[in-house]
């Protein structure tokens, strides 16, 4: 399955208890990756800094927890086990540019990891 993927946001919804990982992230930028997908027939994920890769329907409580550098390592490994479960064979990765954006690199080294111990072809789709 070829995927188009995009990070968490710290915009969320609070509402309480369990909320699938679309509606759980308010941010328009994982929207508007979401709808593309649909409309390009690919599959979709959400890199949490938490919860490793999410398909639109995981059901998650409200948390916030960005990914830290010494916690990469880590998420290579969850990546790597769900990227394998799901069967997935490429993966575009869309994100903001992290000369401009720090805080995204922790995401790109995670999956920029986890798709090389699986020889998957991963794109970084550089977002304005």
């Amino acid at each position: 399955m070829q995927i188009y993927c995009t990070t968490c946001s710290k915009d969320k919804s609070t509402h309480e208890g369990r909320v699938a990982a679309i509606q759980r992230y308010q941010d328009e930028l994982i929207t508007s990756i979401y709808h593309k997908s649909q409309q390009d027939k690919k599959g979709f994920r959400i890199l949490s800094g938490k919860y490793g890769l999410l398909s639109p329907t995981d059901e998650i409580p409200w948390y916030d927890q960005i990914l830290l550098l010494h916690e990469v390592n880590n998420m290579i490994d969850l990546a790597t086990v769900q990227l394998q479960h799901a069967d997935i064979t490429s993966v575009a990765l869309f994100v903001k540019d992290p000369k401009e954006n720090p805080e995204w690199q922790n995401y790109i080294t995670t999956m920029v990891g986890a798709c090389s111990v699986l020889n998957i072809e991963l794109e970084i789709k550089l977002l304005n």
